[in-house]
């Protein structure tokens, strides 16, 4: 998978995600959150899913210690990607067992979780 960081300077954190995601792209992803979070004490999240192919086979996705040691610093997470990942990725997200308010936006809806993502 291709990671692009766009903004991990900031209390927003912005990616663009492309292709599938591997195990390796998660800790990196995590690692430079929570870079983030102890610098800036909470953080805001946007990732932009482009040509998304979902998760490797094989990787263990059931790790969920990031979440249960920062959500409490990860106040949102607005995703943007196409609308036929959308239920995958907040069940992936475990979005409705967190904490953290995760949204998934339609592509054509960015500006809209920008805006969201900064209210």
């Amino acid at each position: 998978m291709a990671c692009t960081w766009i903004d991990v300077d900031s209390r927003i954190i912005r990616a663009r995600l492309s292709g599938v995601l591997t195990g390796s792209d998660l800790e990196e992803i995590r690692h430079r959150t929570a870079q983030a979070i102890a610098r800036f004490g909470s953080v805001r999240c946007l990732f932009f899913l482009d040509d998304f192919r979902g998760w490797q086979s094989g990787d263990d996705w059931a790790d969920v210690s990031f979440q249960e040691k920062h959500d409490a610093e990860m106040e949102r997470i607005a995703i943007v990607g196409a609308d036929e990942w959308r239920d995958e990725v907040l069940a992936f997200m475990a979005a409705p067992l967190r904490t953290t308010d995760i949204r998934y936006f339609d592509a054509p809806q960015s500006e809209r979780a920008d805006a969201w993502l900064r209210g």
